[in-house]
């Protein structure tokens, strides 16, 4: 048979909370000595009771030690620290529960201090992996928006010198001009009419420019 999991909740006998008390604290005890002789790591464990009374395990260094090495690392870094090896919520729907099951007055209303305690904890590190996750998506959110905006900037670049190019055209041709011949005595004439019939030259009107409304060009009166 599968073994059904196990809600925990505090022990109301008096006499058996106290025997699971010291079990527990005593295999506490021995995982921090393993950790610290098998990893060479640096294990500090501080249990209080329910009455006060103090517990303390310290390998290798002693507790003060191990204190002063603690208060070294900024608040910061040990949020950081701490986030990173928490047993809190990581999906939505563990979040979610945990919340439910945490909030709910019932449970709430028979839970000791260290309980309370707990559960005060487990919530801190919950929010801020919350806090975290919803930082990183605003990050991620402002170095898109950043991209996009890049890249309207280089097509709004790229339709600025076209329009440049195409104004240094229409400058270039903004008139269109009358060729004349010199016949030996200097006057423009029309060449099929040269003498007394010749028809004399008018102004031609100049194309309007680019984005200049059109005007009607005026009639060409020839002389009878």
């Amino acid at each position: 048979m599968v073994r059904g999991r196990v809600e925990l909740r505090r022990i109301e006998d008096k006499a058996s909370r106290q025997v699971c008390f010291s079990k527990r604290r005593g295999g506490l005890m021995k995982k921090a000595r393993e950790l610290a002789v098998l990893c060479d790591a640096e294990v500090g464990l501080v249990v209080f009771s329910a009455k006060g009374k103090l517990y303390e395990f310290s390998s290798p260094s002693s507790m003060d030690k191990i204190i002063a090495h603690y208060r070294q690392f900024s608040h910061a870094e040990r949020i950081v620290q701490g986030t990173k090896g928490f047993a809190c919520p990581r999906t939505k729907d563990e979040l979610l529960e945990f919340s439910q099951r945490s909030l709910d007055k019932s449970n709430i209303a028979q839970l000791s201090f260290d309980e309370l305690n707990q559960v005060e904890s487990e919530l801190d590190g919950a929010l801020t992996q919350t806090i975290a996750r919803k930082t990183q998506v605003m990050m991620d959110m402002i170095a898109e928006l950043q991209e996009k905006g890049e890249k309207l900037l280089e097509k709004r670049r790229v339709l600025q010198s076209y329009l440049n190019m195409e104004r240094q055209d229409e400058h270039g041709g903004d008139g269109i001009g009358v060729s004349s011949s010199n016949n030996g005595g200097g006057g423009d004439e029309c060449g099929e009419c040269s003498g007394g019939n010749a028809i004399p030259h008018r102004d031609v009107p100049r194309l309007p420019r680019w984005g200049t409304q059109v005007q009607p060009l005026p009639f060409l009166l020839l002389d009878t």
